[in-house]
């Protein structure tokens, strides 16, 4: 049986069972929705987020040989995604809803995605308000009342009040010295599910093969003890000075909240390249020119001619260049100089 599949229609998912999840509680839903009556727009729009959230939980929650497997490059989110937005595209263009109601019937709704993912992530929100512990007792005020302020405003949804969130000092370890440990903050359930598309795939690697975020991390620290103690001492002006101290300050914070390893992180490679590069064009004067060869040490493309062509290119292009040159100085007669 689970060869045989229903040819008639898209097929989104893996499995049979997945697919027949969501025609049956997406595709027939909405259906019965645009069939119905119609009052306004924001109606619809609500409906059908709430029809996408409930398809995405009912897949989500499909064992074993049912289960939807998504791809290295998406996940189940994005497959439900696609296939939401799919149906709602091809629905539109076929059979564009009308509202039915007493003043506005007759008028054709728009397709507005923004506002049916709206919904959807506004029905997501409800789901994980439930999930929220309620407020604690006036004599349990020293343990954790309701975790971040992302989850206080969940709860607030639900009718708790918003109570002031203590401020949370860094992890301390055991031993001589209490050394922080590193850690990663607390989020929460909204912010993880919103956050699914920057861990996979993930954003594109780091440009440049060679790091440098150690080094320069190092070079900083052995002239200064803080990165910006660094930034001051190079009296920066106007918005080079602004930029830097911003930088310092997110990578200072970086290593209070992960430890000295941040500074040998992806991310700190972008931060101090930038930082690098901030300094060297201040030094040159900070003219066009002194930019265009400080962007060379960025992880982001320069902007000169060649910032966007691969290394391999460059090098081929520029070796090209070079004997056409040397070619051209021969037929005109510009002999080079022999060796004495």
């Amino acid at each position: 049986m689970g060869s045989e599949r229903d040819t008639d229609r898209d097929l989104y998912f893996t499995t049979e069972t997945a697919d027949q999840c969501f025609l049956d509680e997406f595709v027939t839903g909405l259906g019965a929705v645009v069939t119905g009556e119609i009052s306004t727009a924001a109606e619809l729009y609500n409906d059908i987020g709430a029809l996408w959230y409930n398809v995405e939980k009912t897949i989500a929650g499909l064992k074993g040989a049912d289960a939807h497997e998504p791809t290295e490059e998406s996940s189940l989110v994005e497959d439900v995604r696609f296939a939401v937005e799919s149906t709602l595209e091809q629905l539109w263009k076929t059979d564009p809803p009308v509202t039915k109601g007493r003043s506005l019937a007759g008028r054709r709704v728009p397709l507005k995605m923004r506002a049916i993912e709206a919904a959807y992530t506004k029905e997501h929100t409800k789901a994980q308000a439930a999930t929220v512990a309620p407020p604690v007792a006036p004599a349990a005020a020293f343990e954790p009342s309701m975790g971040t302020f992302l989850d206080q405003a969940v709860a607030r949804m639900n009718g708790a009040p918003l109570e002031p969130i203590p401020e949370e000092g860094p992890a301390k370890g055991s031993g001589k010295g209490q050394t922080p440990l590193p850690r990663a903050p607390e989020v929460s359930p909204q912010i993880a599910h919103a956050a699914a598309r920057l861990l996979t795939p993930g954003p594109p690697p780091l440009r440049n093969s060679e790091r440098w975020g150690s080094s320069i991390a190092l070079h900083i620290l052995q002239e200064k003890s803080s990165v910006m103690d660094w930034v001051v001492q190079l009296n920066l002006t106007g918005h080079n000075n602004r930029e830097a101290r911003t930088i310092a300050r997110a990578v200072e914070l970086g290593v209070s909240e992960y430890g000295a390893g941040y500074l040998a992180s992806k991310a700190a490679e972008v931060q101090l390249r930038r930082l690098l590069a901030i300094m060297v064009a201040a030094q040159s004067g900070s003219t066009a020119e002194a930019w265009r060869g400080a962007s060379q040490l960025e992880d982001l493309p320069g902007e000169g001619i060649g910032a966007n062509l691969p290394a391999v290119v460059q090098k081929s292009l520029r070796e090209s260049l070079k004997l056409e040159y040397q070619l051209e100085g021969l037929l005109a007669g510009k002999m080079p100089d022999k060796k004495k």
